[in-house]
């Protein structure tokens, strides 16, 4: 694999940070995408830096000028805690192509957060942000190589196999089982709508907002953004009740995935480690290579790991990885992750709760039992292209193939049983 220039790269990279007040919420990642309808600048930034140098964040002695600058007007506006998202950002148009993650916009991109933090460590700004500034250059980078590594070994990126993924399950719309008929998103989005504006009339309360939140949701991943917007200014009362709706499929999905979620956290700790140690890439403060360059203290924690109890969230997830890395090779293993959760996710915005928790407790839909049979799949070894891309069809029928399309699936558990 080519290494890029890391030092030119790092010219032409630039960070840019919001700060927050109040700042809710844990620290984390979260992707800004076209079809979160929510504001790309929430209403509590209280003041954006935007791209700013990555290299001023190399030391103190430039960083703490310029934000000493700005530090009287947020003395001003914090109300009570406060915190911040930081975006980094590349002109590099190699870089681009191979991680496809640089959009015209911010929506689509990663963005981190971290709060919330006490009023009275702002004067600790600049330590503060540069403190959680430098990995992201570390996570940048791994990222390059990640995405060289899928464009040599299979000759796509992350999102192109998902991409195909996705078509495979979209043919299975086209045949349904002989005792249904074919049923589409829009099927869906009629049936849910159609009761959400009945309910609505009827003062039905409830029903409007579980009815009518399955219809937003099912424009929104159809990115039919317009029509999402239509059917918001028809129940603006309930966009809160969404919201709240939303965030509880998201976190019931987590709930089911714990093995997977933890597991893919756990690999991808190790990885820049990994790729440091190859001489793939490069920090650019000293402070940054040390901390990259303590390998043992990365052998412990993976010792600690191992020790945990077998059916551990933490190490069964890990060694499932693991596993699947070691019998389909690097670029396969986020791939094996998304495909084990990815049913259950689609299904979320589709069924009702209460129908959502049945699926979930059947292994052919529970994203932890599916990494599981990944897992254990034996297939022949690939040694070029053509032989890897054979392993996404395998995957599909491993875990696939006798399970109907989604959207047939959620009309068929919708349907009232014929007496």
């Amino acid at each position: 694999m080519k290494i890029p220039d890391w030092e030119s790269l790092v010219n032409c990279t630039s960070v840019t940070l919001r700060i927050i007040s109040p700042a809710d919420g844990a620290e984390g990642t979260y992707t800004a995408q076209v079809r979160n309808y929510q504001q790309s600048s929430p209403s509590n930034v209280i003041f954006q830096l935007i791209n700013l140098p990555l290299r001023l964040f190399a030391g103190l002695d430039t960083l703490t000028p310029v934000l000493e600058k700005v530090l009287p007007v947020l003395l001003e506006r914090i109300q009570g805690s406060w915190g911040f998202t930081a975006t980094l950002f590349t002109n590099d148009q190699e870089f681009q192509e191979v991680t496809m993650m640089q959009k015209q916009s911010e929506q689509g991109r990663q963005v981190y957060r971290w709060g919330p933090l006490e009023p009275a460590t702002i004067d600790q700004a600049p330590v503060i942000i540069r403190k959680a500034i430098l990995p992201l250059w570390i996570a940048f980078q791994s990222e390059y190589v990640e995405g060289c590594l899928m464009r040599e070994q299979i000759g796509l990126n992350l999102d192109q196999m998902m991409g195909r993924h996705v078509e495979l399950w979209a043919r299975k719309e086209l045949t349904p089982p002989s005792d249904s008929t074919v049923v589409s998103d829009r099927g869906l989005f009629i049936f849910y709508s159609g009761n959400a504006l009945a309910a609505q009339k009827d003062g039905e309360m409830t029903c409007a907002t579980e009815f009518g939140d399955l219809a937003h949701a099912i424009c929104l991943e159809n990115n039919a953004l317009e029509r999402a917007a239509i059917w918001r200014s028809q129940f603006k009362e309930l966009v809160p009740a969404w919201e709240t709706m939303d965030a509880e499929r998201k976190s019931f999905v987590d709930e089911r995935s714990l093995v997977t979620s933890e597991g893919i956290a756990q690999w991808s700790m190790f990885v820049p480690f990994k790729f440091y140690s190859e001489g793939l890439i490069k920090p650019f403060t000293a402070d940054t290579a040390e901390v990259m360059g303590k390998a043992e203290e990365m052998i412990l924690e993976r010792q600690k790991i191992g020790k945990m109890s077998s059916r551990n969230p933490y190490r069964m997830g890990l060694e499932l990885m693991e596993s699947i890395e070691k019998s389909f090779g690097f670029p396969f293993v986020r791939f094996a992750a998304k495909i084990s959760q990815w049913p259950l996710q689609s299904l979320s915005t589709r069924l009702p709760m209460r129908l959502l928790e049945s699926v979930a407790d059947d292994p052919a839909w529970g994203p932890d039992a599916r990494l599981e049979r990944l897992a254990r799949l034996k297939l022949p070894e690939a040694h070029d292209q053509t032989s890897r891309l054979a392993i996404l069809q395998a995957f599909h029928e491993a875990l696939d193939a006798g399970l109907p399309g989604i959207c047939n699936f959620a009309w068929n558990k919708l349907k009232p049983p014929t007496k």
